[in-house]
């Protein structure tokens, strides 16, 4: 385990999946898999899309981390609203895809819940999607 990393090898990894990622979405739940990241939801469980938005390398900001490390800040986004389940659903997941690819590239939890309805377009602040810290001696 190395005690020291250079920061360009940190920040390739989050180059990798910023210049990767062409589409944001929020789901209702977490993904198993692409497919269900980039279906749609329909009132289908599995299908967890509710709201999405293109993004493209300059959406992202790298940096040095909030303690150690690098981080990669998503800008503030707004998504439209395109989930056909009816009425408000709660968006808990994030996720970053690369739809050509067909890739599920990252994910995780939502720092709160949000409610979606289909045709409502909805603003999610900048974020810190990732941060890698710096090594540590065993």
């Amino acid at each position: 385990m190395p005690q020291f990393t250079i920061d360009a090898a940190m920040d390739a990894g989050l180059a990798y999946v910023e210049d990767s990622a062409t589409l944001f979405v929020l789901l209702n739940g977490e993904p198993a898999t692409y497919a269900e990241a980039n279906t749609v939801h329909a009132g289908v469980a599995t299908d967890r899309r509710l709201a999405s938005v293109a993004v493209i390398g300059t959406d992202f900001t790298t940096a040095a981390g909030d303690v150690t490390g690098r981080k990669s800040t998503l800008a503030a986004k707004t998504h439209a609203g395109e989930h056909t389940a009816g009425g408000e659903v709660l968006a808990t997941y994030w996720a970053l895809l690369n739809v050509t690819g067909t890739a599920l590239l990252a994910y995780g939890p939502l720092q709160s819940s949000i409610g979606i309805t289909n045709g409502v377009n909805q603003d999610t602040s900048a974020f810190d999607w990732w941060e890698i810290a710096d090594p540590t001696a065993a």
